[in-house]
């Protein structure tokens, strides 16, 4: 690189390293949407006859694991980039570029699903306005709130997440005080017990079960969105695997201690709902009444609001990561020269947020799942390759554990979870891959040349 190359370098603008710590942990929980459980739980509910704790449980080890892969991977490349950095380098190119195309289809679709929910549940607190202005409204509203920065972005999911305890913490209240209430309501310890329930166990079998747990993964989808960040974040090799782990830890805490409350409240009820879709809110009012059901609709409200506007912001740093790579056109990398934002990868996936118009959740959850769970499973082989097999970090225990036994362990569940997550998403999953197949045959001519790189994720 030449002077003149090195100058234009320094002028170009270049995103600001403005997080810490909590800055990440509120993103990665914003993200993740940690109210979640209250929207799928009913549904869980009735997969699993009762074992809604249980599914929790498996899909909480199985992401921690996870997590824990992620951090080891973030230490070891701390740079934007996730799941495609950490298997490109670790593993080969070539798998890198698949996994960068798997986890693509997660943060393309997920701001529509966002911006569907949200229409949804304005459409109940205020069923008079059309759902599509409530969707073209929420667009609006978050592609400004991103375009205006990074900053103000982590001040808004900090206040989202803080509003999230307080609203999540007085249903928790009313759910205590209605079971200390009840005389015939299971205790702490009889809940514990029906952690397992054989009867159930025998009427849904050990796949109904997990696939429960496969569709509570999708509660944990934003943990590993934090890497995204990591040119935006001060000290990102300490501090982005840090909060990838604590974010997986606090959602997945209290996935669990709401599904133990609701279990309590609901025991042995799972075909007794009026609505599957909105069951949660019917085992909330029947412990706090009508006011806690609107003020919980209002959480969901919140929760995929804020959720939204992280996964637009992960979106729109996925895109400008591949134009800077030259994968996507060059106007994605573009930073507007005052906010340092990515305006027109914004406008991007803000139209993409359309599609949220169509209104098919179970597809849009089967592939979502599909690509993130891939992703999942390759982060952790690249575990075992990047320090058992090359750096051959073998020695003492602690190093067994870390870089052959928690990721192997992490590959099978996962694995495990991904055959269980229905056929629409595997059938979806494998048509994007085979899309991304064909374009990679494209642009290495037949795998004669090494793949793009996709630095975005």
């Amino acid at each position: 690189m030449n002077e003149h190359d090195r100058a234009v370098q320094a002028s170009e603008p270049k995103l600001k390293r403005v997080l810490g710590t909590p800055g990440l942990v509120f993103f990665g929980l914003a993200f993740m949407n940690i109210t979640s459980i209250i929207l799928g739980y009913a549904i869980v509910d009735q997969m699993t006859h009762g074992m809604v704790p249980l599914s929790i449980l498996i899909s909480f080890v199985v992401m921690l694991i996870t997590s824990f892969s992620y951090k080891q991977m973030s230490m070891q490349y701390p740079m934007s980039g996730s799941a495609y950095t950490y298997t490109s380098k670790a593993i080969n190119p070539y798998v890198g570029f698949f996994t960068g195309w798997a986890i693509l289809s997660t943060y393309l679709i997920l701001p529509g699903y966002n911006f569907l929910l949200f229409a949804l549940y304005m459409n109940v607190l205020i069923p008079g306005v059309p759902m599509w202005v409530w969707i073209v409204a929420s667009i609006v509203i978050v592609g400004v709130i991103n375009f205006l920065g990074i900053k103000l972005l982590s001040i808004v999911d900090a206040i989202f997440v803080v509003i999230f305890a307080v609203l999540l913490t007085a249903i928790a209240i009313s759910a205590i005080v209605h079971l200390s209430g009840n005389p015939t309501a299971p205790g702490f310890f009889d809940g514990l017990a029906n952690l397992y329930k054989p009867e159930a166990a025998s009427e849904v079998g050990g796949m109904g079960i997990l696939q429960g747990a496969a569709y509570i993964c999708f509660c944990y989808l934003g943990f590993d969105a934090i890497s995204t960040l990591a040119e935006e974040t001060i000290d990102p090799t300490k501090k982005v695997g840090r909060s990838m782990v604590l974010s997986v830890a606090i959602g997945g805490a209290i996935l669990l201690l709401f599904s133990f409350l609701f279990d309590l409240c609901w025991s042995d009820k799972w075909n007794m709902y009026d609505n599957p879709d909105t069951g949660a809110i019917e085992i909330i009012r029947s412990v706090g009444g009508d006011t806690l059901g609107y003020i919980t609709s209002a959480i969901l409200v919140v929760g995929v609001f804020a959720s939204v506007l992280s996964i637009e912001t992960s979106a729109t740093r996925l895109l400008y990561g591949m134009s800077c790579d030259k994968v996507m056109p060059k106007f994605f990398s573009k930073l507007h020269p005052k906010f340092k934002t990515p305006g027109y990868g914004i406008i991007f996936v803000s139209v993409l947020g359309l599609l949220a118009l169509l209104r098919d959740l179970e597809v849009i959850v089967s592939l979502l799942n599909v690509g993130a769970l891939i992703a999942f499973i390759l982060v952790n082989i690249a575990v075992i390759a990047q320090f058992w097999i090359k750096k051959k970090d073998r020695a003492g225990f602690m190093n067994k554990l870390k870089y052959l036994i928690a990721p192997v362990i992490g590959t099978l569940s996962l694995a495990v979870v991904l055959i269980n997550v229905g056929i629409y998403g595997l059938v979806l999953g494998f048509v994007w891959l085979l899309a991304g197949f064909i374009f990679l045959a494209y642009r290495t001519k037949m795998f004669k040349e090494l793949p793009p790189t996709l630095k975005g994720f």
